[in-house]
């Protein structure tokens, strides 16, 4: 994940990002199920700003925090189980307490059948994460 700017409004993240709109591209784009528990969550997915071997990151704005935020999102199907059962979960448990000016924070972890999904913040915006597990 990668910091962003903070305070941006919805309507100011095709300036920000270069143009185009804050929906993402059919191209390489979470799938309905994920777009829509995202959004009940209060992001709303932008451009994909990094591709790993296991998911995504995304820029979105949270409607809770009215900011910019990174959201990853990775894919269980791509993931090998080591992966999942040991170091995600250990990256999330340490993403949930590094504080640093340089360092997102951690907003919340959502699980899925399908993926786990990560947002954080800005660094400037403080605030306590939280996990939410979900069968969708």
């Amino acid at each position: 994940m990668s910091a962003m700017s903070s305070r941006a409004k919805p309507k100011d993240l095709a300036k920000k990002s270069g143009g185009g709109s804050i929906r993402p591209s059919q191209q390489s784009r979470p799938s309905q199920g994920q777009q829509h528990i995202l959004e009940a969550h209060g992001f709303i997915l932008g451009e994909r700003v990094g591709k790993g071997s296991y998911g995504d990151v995304w820029k979105a704005y949270s409607t809770d925090h009215r900011s910019i935020v990174a959201v990853k999102v990775v894919s269980k199907q791509k993931a090998p189980p080591d992966f999942l059962e040991k170091f995600l979960p250990r990256e999330i448990e340490i993403i949930k307490i590094l504080q640093h000016p340089n360092i997102i924070n951690f907003i919340l972890s959502i699980e899925t059948n399908k993926s786990t999904e990560r947002a954080g913040d800005s660094p400037r915006e403080r605030g306590g994460g939280h996990d939410t597990n979900l069968d969708a």
